[in-house]
């Protein structure tokens, strides 16, 4: 990206989310980060602002706040997403559904909602999603959070089609599974059954995806719209298997 930008990142308190605003600030962008709260550890050249995504009165405050200070976000990169929560789908609680929906999906539609006005008016705009390759795969015991991916694949597309006319592209990030701490807390054969489905054998590193964001944010990739990157290794060349160690009750 040549273009200094100003830019806005979900979920920066984790691993992708930060690895996201490091990349961008390093390149010598105005970079803003927004999560539930504020990071342990600041990232340089990084502004942080703490609010729950989901919460509509706490994200327009966000956005209006940056706007006060004369910052309107050219580019938006959700990265916040929760996930976790292993159950087969007649497990799943209700309140753990709506509490995925709200976060995976409601946050980024708040934040989208909230910033494409300034885009239209600056004839420019770069929306990238971080969504999962379980979006469009399923997730063996993670139906809240393929389905919550989805929901954001479908609002995507949607703004890439409204919004493509007026100079603003919005595209989803596919990983697979990421190699990262939380990684461990997945039960074995949760853990076996991806790794089971990735033709390369590896998980996906947080850099990796961190790239993918980096260059549909860019001004290189204005022809790019609507598209989903699967980063997964070549598990989207293959259909979801249950091995015959999977039991639905788990």
């Amino acid at each position: 990206m040549s273009t200094p930008r100003t830019i806005l990142v979900t979920g920066t308190n984790g691993v992708v989310g930060r690895l996201v605003a490091e990349r961008f600030a390093t390149a010598g962008h105005r970079v803003t980060g927004l999560d539930l709260t504020q990071p342990e550890t600041p990232i340089d050249g990084v502004r942080h602002l703490a609010a729950d995504l989901a919460d509509e009165v706490a994200v327009t405050a966000a956005i209006d706040g940056l706007r006060a200070d004369g910052t309107t976000i050219e580019v938006l990169v959700n990265c916040a997403a929760l996930f976790g929560d292993y159950h087969a789908t007649h497990r799943i609680a209700l309140e753990t559904w709506d509490r995925y929906m709200q976060v995976n999906a409601r946050g980024p539609f708040l934040l989208m909602r909230e910033v494409l006005p300034d885009m239209v008016a600056a004839g420019f705009g770069r929306i990238v999603n971080v969504a999962s390759i379980s979006s469009v795969q399923g997730g063996y015991r993670q139906a809240h959070y393929a389905a919550s991916k989805a929901a954001l694949i479908g609002l995507s597309n949607t703004v890439a089609l409204e919004y493509g006319p007026r100079g603003i592209t919005s595209n989803c990030v596919l990983p697979g599974v990421i190699d990262v701490p939380r990684l461990a807390d997945a039960p074995a054969d949760v853990r076996e059954h991806a790794l089971g489905t990735v033709p390369s054998r590896r998980w996906a590193q947080p850099d990796e995806v961190a790239a993918a964001v980096e260059y549909l944010a860019g001004d290189e990739s204005g022809y790019v719209n609507g598209v989903q990157l699967p980063v997964d290794g070549g598990s989207a060349l293959l259909q979801l298997r249950f091995s015959r160690e999977l039991r639905l009750g788990e």
